[in-house]
């Protein structure tokens, strides 16, 4: 797989001309209330709305990489051997020491969206949709220690998306609580040394706050960002927009997402799906979130890993980190022939090899 360090220069001019077109058209509202985190109770929402007649379980659009369609575990069969699942609260965390017993470094791996289990899903004795935690496990656990906190007290084989309690659950400030306050008993819990938070696409989109908000994000000595960047969602999907030979379905799907933003708030108070299969609340919930306004203010290391073709979140994204931050110790790879995640044995090893060399290169 071709991949390159850091050149947002190679896409220059046409880069440059979208970002000018968008700054021009952008008119953000966020969501009031911020983060505080408080958590509303499926009782105040009202009656819940008939379920959908139509699933879209595995749709890419929407920061969907719940995972990689197969992984290349060690054991074909199984690419979580010795997990050992943990509950703190109302959460789970699946836990893969290290086999280094002396080892003190430890990677919190967050997925992407989805409406199963962050280990993607289990069925017929099979486990598909991995995510990158199963990835990492393979070439970093003989001396990390990896964890994966579930999104709430998902489990996997069940696919949540006509719960309407999950729909409703399903927002950026819910998630990143449940996230915060699942590792941060975890951690508190053992003794590491030294931290290392991975996202992908959702999972990344949500890294900056998630460190903003742990209790001991000292031990953090670095992340790595992948498929996401800086930009929101509603910012990619006007540069996308403008870029030729994008199929109808990806026309279609980013001109729904950015019609959102004329009534958002209409769209965050509902349950209802979308022609895509997604819901309306979680959508206009992540619509406006900006990682870039929070990455500003983060000073460790930041592996940030992008595909050239990725038609969910725009290269741009990470493109405009690099070049609007350059004097932070962050590190870019783009690769060539990715899209949104890596879909092949040949991607997926050189993918989980450059975040293994990485992570292994900070002291």
């Amino acid at each position: 797989m071709n991949k390159k360090k850091s050149t947002p220069a190679d896409h220059g001019g046409r880069f440059v001309a979208i970002i000018t077109s968008l700054n021009k058209r952008l008119t953000l509202r966020r969501l009031k209330g911020g983060f505080a985190f408080s958590r509303l109770s499926w009782s105040d929402f009202g009656p819940a709305p008939k379920a959908a007649s139509f699933l879209l379980f595995c749709t890419l659009f929407f920061f969907s990489c719940t995972g990689f369609e197969k992984s290349v575990p060690i054991d074909t069969n199984n690419p979580y051997p010795n997990m050992v699942t943990l509950t703190f609260g109302d959460s789970y965390i699946y836990e893969f020491k290290s086999f280094d017993i002396s080892s003190t470094r430890l990677i919190i791996d967050f997925t992407g969206s989805g409406w199963g289990s962050a280990l993607g899903l289990y069925t017929d004795n099979e486990w598909r949709f991995t995510g990158t935690g199963a990835q990492l496990i393979q070439v970093l656990r003989s001396d990390h220690t990896i964890i994966i906190p579930e999104k709430w007290n998902r489990v996997p084989g069940i696919n949540y998306i006509d719960d309407m309690e999950a729909r409703f659950l399903y927002t950026i400030e819910n998630l990143v609580e449940s996230y915060v306050s699942t590792i941060n008993s975890y951690i508190a819990n053992n003794n590491y040394s030294s931290i290392f938070l991975v996202g992908t696409s959702e999972g990344a989109a949500l890294l900056p706050l998630i460190y903003e908000n742990m209790s001991q994000k000292y031990l953090v000595k670095g992340m790595v960002s992948i498929a996401a960047g800086g930009l929101s969602q509603y910012e990619s999907y006007l540069i996308s927009m403008e870029k030729d030979n994008v199929p109808e379905f990806w026309i279609n799907a980013y001109s729904f997402s950015i019609g959102i933003q004329e009534n958002i708030e209409h769209y965050y108070q509902s349950l209802e799906t979308t022609p895509f299969g997604l819901v309306h609340r979680q959508m206009a919930s992540f619509l406006n979130h900006r990682p870039f306004d929070h990455f500003v203010n983060i000073d460790i290391p930041i592996l940030f890993i992008h595909g050239v073709n990725d038609m969910n979140i725009a290269v741009e994204s990470t493109e405009y980190i690099e070049m609007n931050l350059p004097d932070k110790p962050f590190e870019y790879i783009y690769y060539e022939e990715m899209g949104h995640i890596p879909m092949n044995d040949p991607e997926r090893k050189v993918f989980r090899d450059d975040v293994a060399r990485w992570i292994r290169g900070i002291n």
